[in-house]
């Protein structure tokens, strides 16, 4: 962990279904990252829990709201004094008791000025088509959707994996998921229009891992595939483009 966080120069950073308990919690975060701040909601969850992690030296953090769902925070970036907010989510699997995280969501909503990220694993679907292997009601994402329109974000641009949670079995019982997101409002947008988010490969864990760049980044830009027309001329032209459409390719479903 500790290595991912420098090679990817992460200086603030939420872990969710840590199972890790209160009293340990101290202890735990030296581990983690030590003279980093930390806080949980484990004062509002005995159970399954949020951990928000910053390092002092880059972010001023204040924590606006913690609920059994959520942690509430204004984050500023000491270096150039920008101010954002970040609400992080664990949703729980049952549907009736998100109803709580989406009407908590909302009431931050009409009270937000200012660029405002909600992201983390919020337990459910926005979209019928995001999910492979089991069928995808109307029922159950009817809430997240009405939620999600009544406080005006959005997705934030992103690159990597499409699903970011699989079940990990094989064959026709595999199930695909996109039931992690990272969601922006129209200030995040505007004001930092550098943003995007990265999801990774899921690795051993059944979620992908997910990195936000909410300022330029050296990222490798993409590049336009050109055609040249004199490529056609060469001897083996055809014989090299058949061996390619020929090679055997593995891919991942969950891109």
């Amino acid at each position: 962990m500790q290595m991912f966080l420098y090679q990817s120069k992460v200086s603030l950073f939420g872990l969710l279904e840590t199972k890790i308990k209160r009293n340990r919690a101290h202890s735990a975060s030296l581990n983690l990252c030590a003279g980093w701040s930390f806080t949980t909601n484990l004062s509002m969850h005995k159970g399954v829990s949020i951990w928000m992690v910053w390092n002092q030296e880059v972010y001023l953090v204040n924590i606006e709201g913690v609920t059994d769902q959520l942690i509430h925070s204004l984050v500023e970036d000491k270096a150039t004094g920008t101010r954002f907010h970040v609400t992080m989510i664990y949703g729980f699997n049952d549907q009736s008791l998100r109803r709580s995280l989406w009407a908590y969501i909302m009431s931050i909503s009409g009270q937000m000025t200012g660029p405002w990220v909600v992201l983390g694993d919020f337990n459910c679907l926005f979209n019928k088509e995001e999910r492979i292997g089991r069928p995808v009601t109307m029922e159950e994402i009817i809430d997240f959707k009405v939620c999600v329109g009544q406080c005006g974000l959005q997705d934030l641009r992103s690159t990597g994996f499409f699903y970011t949670w699989s079940n990990k079995q094989q064959g026709v019982a595999r199930v695909y998921s996109k039931i992690y997101r990272v969601l922006v409002n129209d200030e995040w947008v505007s004001d930092l229009p550098e943003s995007i988010s990265c999801f990774l490969q899921e690795g051993l864990y059944d979620h992908c891992l997910v990195l936000v760049h909410w300022k330029k980044h050296n990222m490798s830009r993409t590049r336009q595939f050109r055609y040249f027309n004199m490529w056609c001329l060469a001897p083996d032209f055809l014989r090299k483009i058949k061996s390619s459409w020929d090679e055997r390719i593995v891919g991942r479903r969950m891109f």
